[in-house]
């Protein structure tokens, strides 16, 4: 958040998506934030089109609306192609995007607010590889739900009488 705040003119998307995508492992870091990446790209893309919309259109005043409805449709969005991991990423830039009313050239404004973002993601995966690497023995979410697996699999459990006069 600090080379965030510090490097990037002290972006509140870089350091939102900083803090979102630091994980236990490099490999979750990593997982998460191509993820992340995916939802901010995809966020702006639909933000830069909506305030488009809104500018043609002339419906400013509707912008509360229109902002819940872009998150909606970005969600939607995520659940069909399949990545629901970018869900959250996605809204957050939506939202930053349209519902900033005082940004005069707005265009500028949302594609600089979606490099923030994806700056933030990668200096997360960067700082959690090259700064603070998880040590040896911590392992990700997917080892230690392997590990509690085979410990259940050993385990022999039989069904007691009450189990059979149950049935």
């Amino acid at each position: 958040v600090f080379i965030c705040l510090l490097f990037l003119n002290q972006s509140l998307m870089a350091s939102i998506a900083a803090i979102i995508c630091m994980q236990s492992t490099i490999e979750d870091s990593v997982s998460i934030g191509f993820n992340r990446l995916f939802g901010t790209l995809i966020g702006g893309l639909l933000g830069i089109i909506i305030i488009y919309l809104v500018s043609v259109f002339k419906l400013q005043d509707y912008i509360i609306f229109i902002a819940a409805g872009s998150v909606s449709l970005i969600i939607y969005i995520c659940t069909i192609i399949n990545k629901p991991a970018a869900c959250v990423i996605s809204s957050i830039v939506i939202l930053g995007i349209v519902i900033e009313p005082s940004v005069d050239n707005q265009i500028p404004y949302a594609i600089a607010r979606t490099i923030e973002t994806s700056l933030g993601v990668i200096i997360a995966v960067l700082i959690n590889r090259f700064i603070k690497p998880p040590e040896k023995g911590n392992v990700g979410i997917i080892e230690k739900l392997s590990k509690e697996l085979e410990i259940t699999n050993e385990l022999h459990i039989t069904p007691s009488k009450d189990d059979d006069e149950n049935k």
